[in-house]
């Protein structure tokens, strides 16, 4: 903002003052006359009270008076010194000022999930242009979102970050937590030519409700910019912490996985699993020049699809290389959230085993998101995967668990079956279950193991892998805004009969395209013109 256009600013608002304190004023005179003559009229009709009289006294009203002006006064020095406050509504035309006006730096904070629903308007829009603008011409423009959990970063607010960067703003991140750790304040602010105070106070309760404080120069300004260079300081850029945020809950599992191919059912899908997941995808499929993305080397889906004569691709974060033969598989090292493939949308039909469990619940947005760009219209995902079926209470502890298998142990029937099948529901007890993050994590079982006394190697797991866990309503739900859910399957009867409850936390689940993805309705950002795959 400009010396003159900040003047015009400052004298506007002071006029506004002085013209309320002058309303004021005269408003209560008149109020005093009025109820003056209310009174002249009840003591003409003899209705004189005591406690009437007591509210007319005319201290009552010079206090009132001076109430006023005080406050007036209050506001209209504040002016004097550069200081004032506007309504939310007027942010943004007075931050495009700001902004156009920008002649060195820029750094603003966003609260994610507090005042990030002000990008949202037609004006917001306009406002991102201008400062894409900014960061173009000026030598350093940095904004720094602040969440405060991982969960927090939606897809909308995760292509808005994206969109800051690739629009050559400096961009990084922040959670609370770690703010706070430093003992640094959190708030969300906006710091222009190092001189341009504002900052916003959201009020609580009211979504899209907040106060701007504006402050010009001074020792404010001073303090906001040493909070600029400490945050920056502790913060990630965006390029690390969208690498953290999107890193799997088990980036070694390729390691783990020659170890888990060679255990039995349910550790990896059934035959009759893998027909379910054929007949599920099967419709979108076009004959043998379809095209199928596994997610996850499952070598038997693998191998059934690229005997159904499709053109199959494996995209894992491991890497593999074996050999097929004739009939070729391409083997993909990459990202399930973040790789966007050779052509869109490139295949039919997209299957996995166990795949989504690998990811944290809060990239389950990620990846729904992402795997629809991946698919043709009506394609299907369909996948086996555990869930929560029913309500976790009554659920075994570690203690009813492990004096069941030492039971099988001592009469021989022990196997590594058994003892997957056996621990799988206590793990979405509260001893084990991650509420938050809804993840357990498999090692702790193995850990309580080896405290007992190493003689129980048997009843380990050796699974180093945590894993996720939701409701099932829950995963239809995180699906929805680009998937219709078609159905689940329950997987394999075959070994229900190992554990009724543990049959009832399998299914297989699949997925068909929403139409509505294709469709035009998907709003479109005219900052970088790219079509952002989301609902509100």
């Amino acid at each position: 903002m400009s010396a003159s256009l900040l003047a015009v600013e400052l004298v506007a608002i002071a006029l506004h003052e002085v013209f309320n304190l002058v309303d004021t004023v005269q408003g209560l005179k008149n109020r005093q006359a009025s109820l003056s003559n209310q009174l002249t009229e009840m003591t003409a009709h003899h209705i004189l009270l005591d406690d009437i009289r007591v509210a007319l006294d005319d201290s009552l009203l010079r206090n009132e008076y001076a109430r006023e002006v005080t406050s007036h006064t209050r506001r209209v020095s504040a002016l004097g010194e550069g200081h004032f406050e506007v309504e939310m509504r007027d942010i943004i035309p007075l931050s495009l000022e700001v902004i156009h006006s920008l002649r060195e730096a820029g750094f603003a904070t966003v609260l994610v999930g507090e005042t990030s629903w002000i990008f949202k308007s037609p004006l917001g829009q306009s406002y991102l242009e201008a400062c894409y603008d900014a960061a173009a011409r000026i030598e350093s423009f940095v904004r720094l979102f602040i969440t405060g959990a991982s969960d927090q970063i939606t897809p909308r607010m995760y292509d808005l970050i994206e969109e800051h960067h690739d629009n050559g703003v400096s961009v990084f991140a922040i959670t609370e937590e770690t703010i706070r750790e430093h003992n640094l304040p959190v708030v969300d602010f906006g710091l222009w030519d190092r001189r341009y105070l504002m900052v916003i106070h959201p009020i609580p309760g009211e979504e899209t409700a907040a106060n701007l404080e504006v402050q010009v120069g001074g020792h404010q300004a001073e303090f906001y910019q040493r909070l600029s260079e400490d945050l920056t300081a502790l913060a990630t850029p965006w390029s690390q912490f969208k690498q953290d945020l999107c890193r799997p809950l088990n980036p070694s599992w390729s390691s783990v996985l020659p170890s888990r191919a060679g255990h039995p059912i349910p550790v990896g899908p059934s035959d009759y699993d893998v027909e379910v997941i054929w007949s599920l995808s099967s419709e979108s499929l076009g004959g043998s020049s379809a095209r199928v993305l596994v997610l996850g080397y499952t070598a038997k889906l693998v191998d059934f699809f690229v005997a159904k004569g499709c053109q199959v691709t494996v995209l894992d974060i491991g890497y593999y290389s074996p050999h097929y033969g004739e009939d070729p598989v391409r083997f993909i090292q990459g990202n399930w959230l973040t790789w966007r493939g050779d052509e869109e949308p490139p295949f039919d039909a997209i299957v996995g085993d166990d795949a989504i469990n690998n990811l944290a619940s809060w990239q389950y947005h990620l990846f729904f998101r992402n795997v629809a760009s991946l698919l043709k219209p009506r394609g299907v995902l369909a996948m086996r995967a555990h869930c929560q079926y029913e309500p976790l209470e009554g659920l075994p502890t570690f203690e009813e668990t492990f004096s069941a298998l030492r039971d099988a142990e001592e009469k021989g029937t022990l196997n590594k079956q058994f003892v997957y099948v056996k621990t799988w529901p206590m793990f979405l007890s509260a001893d084990f279950y991650d509420a938050r993050s809804q993840t357990f994590d498999m090692r702790e079982w193995d850990r309580r193991v080896s405290e007992l006394g190493t003689t129980h190697s048997a009843l380990k797991l050796g699974y180093p892998l945590k894993q996720s866990c939701l409701e099932y309503t829950e995963l239809v739900e995180y699906a929805r805004p680009w998937f219709n859910v078609s159905g689940a399957v329950p997987v394999d009867q075959g070994y229900a009969s190992l554990d009724e409850r543990f049959n009832s936390l399998y299914r297989i689940v699949s997925f068909i395209e929403s139409d509505w993805l294709l469709s035009g309705q998907a709003p479109v950002s005219t900052a970088s013109g790219r079509q952002a795959a989301y609902k509100a």
